[in-house]
């Protein structure tokens, strides 16, 4: 696997911006996400202290990162709090910051439906502010929280209180084991609607379960485990290969995902021609867990 793990690193050092940071591709504008990612992709290959400088060098604005005028993205929000809680040096001053905003945020409820099977009055997190939650925001931010509760338990005047952590978390977790669908998995954010099952992805399993993955027990996290392990070659891009190998790598153990490395290997020069940034760089940190073991998704 060392030729894919080299070719996927080169590829995402080649398409690095100028500004440090990273888009959805070659020669596109540095965004928040995309840089996420690479800088995740590329723990232990970029100088020391490399991800606390490029995302402390990039706009905020109301305590959260925003690509420009666009509405903030609280996926990317709570992913690059992961990242942030990664770069070492202690707590970056960013990552209370950051944690606090995020502890505000909420999505939108209203009354159940007969229609819909999920209960629709838990909030946890939205894609953007004045939208409903949705599984991938709230798996990010949960993880992103949990880990900066691990990193500045007391809190503090300028952090979210233990107990509002401990509230929003309590709901946020409620709310994705209410997501998870009958059979095993996670889509998007509804499990039946009219009456009728929606199929579970991939992607959204793989993050769902990290997020949960301090609640090994949970049913809903056994089926999920079992479901991906059972389903993840039938979504063969290296972004849903690399997100299951990472999941099946923390919550199932450091060989339960080998099965995955040579299919997410015949990825990468795919994903490269592409040029799909986030496939990459998945892939490469799927490829490389055994050196890093996944230490920055851990909770």
């Amino acid at each position: 696997m060392a030729a894919a793990t080299d070719t996927a690193a080169r590829a995402l050092l080649s398409w690095r911006n100028p500004d440090g940071g990273w888009g959805y591709g070659p020669e596109r504008t540095s965004r928040l996400e995309p840089t996420c990612l690479a800088l995740l992709a590329l723990a232990g290959r970029l100088p020391a202290g490399e991800a606390g400088r490029v995302l402390g060098a990039m706009a905020m604005r109301s305590g959260v990162f925003a690509d420009g005028d666009l509405p903030p993205n609280y996926a990317a929000n709570g992913l690059a709090l992961v990242i942030l809680l990664g770069a070492g040096g202690g707590l970056p001053p960013r990552a209370r910051e950051l944690a606090f905003a995020l502890a505000g945020v909420k999505g939108l409820t209203f009354d159940r439906s007969p229609d819909l099977a999920h209960d629709t009055r838990l909030a946890a997190w939205p894609w953007v502010s004045g939208s409903f939650s949705w599984v991938e925001p709230t798996a990010w931010c949960v993880l992103g929280l949990k880990r900066y509760r691990q990193s500045d338990p007391a809190g503090g005047a300028d952090a979210p209180s233990p107990a509002t952590l401990a509230d929003r978390l309590d709901e946020a977790e409620r709310l994705l084991l209410d997501r998870a669908i009958d059979g095993g998995g996670w889509n998007y954010g509804n499990t039946r609607v009219f009456g009728t099952r929606l199929p579970a992805y991939v992607p959204t399993t793989a993050l769902a379960l990290l997020a949960l993955q301090d609640r090994p027990t949970e049913p809903a996290t056994v089926r999920g485990v079992d479901w991906l392990a059972d389903e993840s070659l039938g979504e063969p891009s290296s972004l849903a290969l690399g997100l299951a190998a990472v999941a099946l790598h923390v919550l199932a153990g450091a060989e339960a995902a080998d099965f995955l490395d040579g299919p997410i290997a015949d990825r990468v020069p795919v994903a490269i021609d592409l040029r799909q940034l986030p496939g990459v760089a998945w892939a490469l940190y799927a490829l490389d867990r055994h050196r890093h073991d996944c230490a920055h998704l851990r909770v």
